[in-house]
């Protein structure tokens, strides 16, 4: 029920107070965020960079953006690209993600690909540059006909997509690391 702006963020106010924190220390040159919805959060992430003077990109990616909220369709601060994350390359091509400035934050909200996106952009990656993957929490179960899961069918969440997400990180091993801080910053 969170919004910014008037407009749906699909964040609880734990993972906006650690988003927000994240973004301050990391200070990204480019964001990532695959699953605009209807734009709240990408509006709320370029919002943040601008209190924090960072001259920041914020790109969302979507397959159906006419689910925009009008003021964050109008943005100047936020880039929404409408495709398929089923083919990622063509929604983000090697040259347009070569001259993205760095650190990155991509943020997986999709539920769609999420390893095909991450395998696509495991190349591109620098240090410094940061994953956040929304929606792994074992602990908080897919609830049938409730919210998006019903609204868009979403099928990859909790401990599926959790599981997924761990295969994923073992088939990199010591590529990347968990930064614990934000993973249990609230136990």
């Amino acid at each position: 029920m969170t919004n910014w702006r008037g407009i749906i963020v699909l964040k609880d106010p734990l993972s906006l107070t650690i988003n927000q924190q994240l973004l301050w220390e990391l200070k990204p040159q480019t964001v990532i965020e695959f699953g605009a919805y209807k734009g709240g959060s990408a509006l709320w992430t370029a919002d943040m960079l601008k209190i924090f003077e960072c001259q920041s990109r914020v790109i969302s990616i979507d397959i159906d953006l006419s689910l925009l909220d009008a003021t964050a369709r109008s943005s100047p601060h936020v880039e929404f690209i409408e495709g398929d994350l089923l083919q990622v390359e063509k929604c983000l091509p090697e040259e347009f993600l070569k001259n993205l400035s760095h650190p990155w934050l991509l943020v997986e909200d999709a539920h769609v690909n999420m390893i095909g996106v991450l395998e696509y952009l495991d190349k591109f990656l620098q240090p410094g540059d940061y994953i956040c993957v929304e929606d792994t929490n074992p602990r908080i179960p897919m609830k049938a006909g409730q919210g998006l899961v019903k609204e868009l069918g979403y099928g990859l969440f909790g401990p599926a997509k959790m599981n997924t997400l761990r295969n994923f990180l073992m088939d990199h091993p010591g590529k990347y690391l968990v930064d614990t801080r934000y993973t249990d910053m609230f136990g």
